[in-house]
């Protein structure tokens, strides 16, 4: 009897590892890696580089730019399909975008990624410093690089296993040239082993804010929430990172966000909230209202997301920064955002 259920045991604790081993892969928070180095990644499901621009020079035709980087593998060994998208809102209205794609293979040491022409180039001493040519724009960025997670270790856990996790390196606070006009951006360079197929997501929205008001003691913040099938769940991974003028961080779960204002590009059939109201500093609530309805991206494979440049007021002080939202779909035919 004993042995049968030894034997019995071996067997369940065999299932689970190989169950876990099939359900994760790297990176995990167990892993260590060194925070202030942005091109380390022994193994990866994906890696992107993020990029939301805004234009502060009223004498530039571009109001905004999103840049995304995508790196999309399963090993850091062999081949991988790199992507880039670029959206651009101008001052005369107009909305355009473009999505690159082509198979390299990966160099993890890169300091230097080039897609048909399109290069990002990163390097780093004390600050960060960030290059970005493609053919509509030459950006140049610096600044600092702070780690997601309540433990500043980089790394955001996004579902029920341990290694369900995102190891995330923001810029809340780029200072930016964007063709010799002056531009504040907001960065990301992220490694998750999320599986898309395994994902208990359905969508999510996030929210980017610079502080241009020179009296308030915070610069920048940013924040995300993800959404799920059943409307009524709350999601217990939100989480938003603010960065105060001392240059400190505070990472902050208990924040309030409601969505203000729809829009349905009659094109795609896809509705987006584009306007939002924001409780997340103390007796503060903030709205962030689109710069324009239509900045729907439909990148590859009819992949829709709004990625939307947007100005910030506050309730009492009025108009104090710009900002981005950003909200992405799963399902072209449902309203995901609610």
């Amino acid at each position: 009897m004993k042995l049968l259920l030894h034997s019995l045991f071996v067997i369940i604790y065999l299932v689970c590892i190989r169950a876990n081993i099939s359900t994760c892969i790297c990176p995990s928070n167990h892993t260590e890696i060194n925070i202030s180095n942005i091109n380390v990644n022994s193994s990866y499901g994906q890696e992107w580089w993020y990029f939301l621009h805004n234009l502060l020079d009223d004498t530039s035709p571009i109001i905004s730019i999103e840049n995304v980087w995508l790196r999309k593998g399963s090993t850091c060994n062999g081949t991988s399909l790199y992507l880039y998208q670029e959206s651009i809102l101008w001052k005369n209205g107009s909305f355009t975008h473009k999505t690159l794609s082509q198979i390299e293979l990966d160099n993890t040491q890169q300091s230097k990624w080039i897609i048909d022409n399109q290069s990002l180039s990163f390097k780093k001493d004390n600050l960060y410093y960030l290059d970005i040519d493609s053919s509509s724009a030459k950006i140049t960025m610096q600044g600092y690089g702070y780690p997601q997670g309540k433990i500043k270790d980089g790394f955001v856990r996004t579902g029920e296993y341990d290694c369900d996790s995102s190891y995330t390196l923001s810029f809340l606070n780029l200072d930016t040239s964007i063709n010799n006009f002056k531009a504040i951006s907001y960065g990301e360079h992220v490694y998750t082993s999320q599986k898309k197929d395994s994902s208990p997501y359905i969508g999510w929205n996030c929210h980017y804010s610079h502080i241009l008001y020179p009296k308030l003691d915070f610069k920048a913040y940013f924040l995300c929430q993800s959404k799920f099938t059943n409307s009524s769940k709350k999601d217990p991974y939100q989480r938003a990172l603010i960065l105060w003028n001392d240059n400190s961080t505070s990472w902050v779960t208990d924040f309030s966000v409601n969505r203000l204002q729809n829009w349905t590009n009659k094109k795609t059939n896809v509705t987006y909230p584009i306007s939002w109201k924001i409780n997340l500093i103390k007796d503060n609530n903030h709205y962030l209202l689109a710069n324009n309805r239509n900045q729907e991206v439909v990148s590859i494979d009819n992949f829709n997301f709004w990625d939307g440049s947007a100005m910030l007021f506050d309730e009492q002080l009025g108009f104090i920064g710009l900002g981005f939202n950003e909200i992405l779909q799963t399902n072209k035919n449902q309203l995901l955002f609610y």
